[in-house]
């Protein structure tokens, strides 16, 4: 995890680097959306749009985009701001956030994800041997500085999902401005979601039994608890921590 972070890190700073001198070198034109094509996502159907336009010489490029989103960002016959480099315009891009800067977005927000989460598994057996091994003031204090870090861990974690909930949220809002969709495409990806929160709310719940040295909960004992029962169980777990630490 922590190699996959710093690699994620490093290509985000790269990938700042370059979107931000192409945006700034660019040349700008008009274009217009001829076919949207449709390619297999993680998650189901994408659509990426083709576009023309014609450069500072007039020469028309037709441009297959890389960016392909659900729902479509553009209709065909969409009229798009293009950006291109002159030396090399079978290059362009719309002048679109996701399709100028995803990248460095997307490979950022997994590097703030796993680089935390690879240091806490990298560094847990010195934290599990300090709370065996530490005096009663330094093991409070170890008690405190765990919780900390677990926090900011849910707390991440959290936001993430937040983000993913709200992109999602706002391109499902314009989609269906145009169009109706199945409800059972929608319906299977709110399972989805929900289904992925509860896997993170039993993880935290174990890891936090095995500070307090609690039996850890076996797959038969979180068997049919909502995710609401689950939230319970953990804000529960991490109070008897902070006590813990306190006392």
């Amino acid at each position: 995890m922590i190699i996959g972070g710093s690699v994620c890190a490093l290509v985000a700073l790269a990938s700042v680097f370059v979107a931000w001198q192409f945006v700034h070198s660019a040349a700008r034109a008009d274009g217009r959306v001829i076919q949207m094509v449709e390619r297999d996502g993680e998650h189901g159907k994408m659509y990426a749009p083709v576009f023309v336009f014609r450069d500072a010489s007039g020469v028309e490029h037709t441009v297959h985009s890389q960016t392909a989103s659900y729902p479509p960002e553009h209709q065909v016959g969409d009229t798009v701001r293009v950006l291109y480099s002159l030396g090399s315009p079978q290059d362009a891009k719309t002048d679109r956030f996701f399709s100028l800067w995803g990248w460095p977005l997307v490979t950022g927000l997994l590097a703030v994800f796993y680089l935390p989460l690879g240091l806490l598994v990298w560094h847990w057996p010195g934290i599990v041997q300090r709370f065996r091994n530490a005096s009663p003031v330094t093991n409070a204090e170890a008690i405190r500085q765990a919780t900390q870090t677990i926090t900011q861990i849910a707390q991440v974690t959290e936001d993430k999902a937040m983000y993913d909930s709200r992109e999602k949220a706002i391109r499902d809002q314009q989609w269906l401005l145009n169009a109706s969709r199945q409800e059972g495409v929608i319906e299977g990806e709110i399972k989805g979601e929900i289904k992925g929160k509860i896997e993170g709310k039993i993880k935290m719940i174990r890891m936090l039994q095995e500070i307090l040295n609690l039996p850890v909960g076996t797959d038969s004992d979180f068997e049919g608890k909502t995710l609401e029962q689950l939230q319970s169980q953990t804000a529960d777990l991490q109070d008897r921590l902070r006590n813990r630490g306190v006392s």
